[in-house]
């Protein structure tokens, strides 16, 4: 069986981050549990499933340094 080399990437725009489905098939790439067609918006604890591997989504915050 072939897998293809990406089946999705996470990005990070101006209103988060989101993962992107970059594959034809709707079915590649879960979000907690429902297919991603194209695009949808990401926030901590999202579980997802990219070709039959588990993955939990985690925005670690970096501390900002104080004057």
């Amino acid at each position: 069986m072939l897998a293809p080399r990406c089946l999705a990437l996470i990005v990070r725009g101006l209103g988060g981050y989101s993962v992107v489905n970059v594959t034809s098939s709707p079915e590649s790439v879960w979000r907690n549990g429902k297919p991603v067609a194209s695009r949808a918006w990401l926030e901590d604890g999202d579980r997802l499933e990219l070709g039959g591997v588990l993955a939990r989504f985690q925005h670690a915050a970096v501390p900002q340094e104080t004057a």
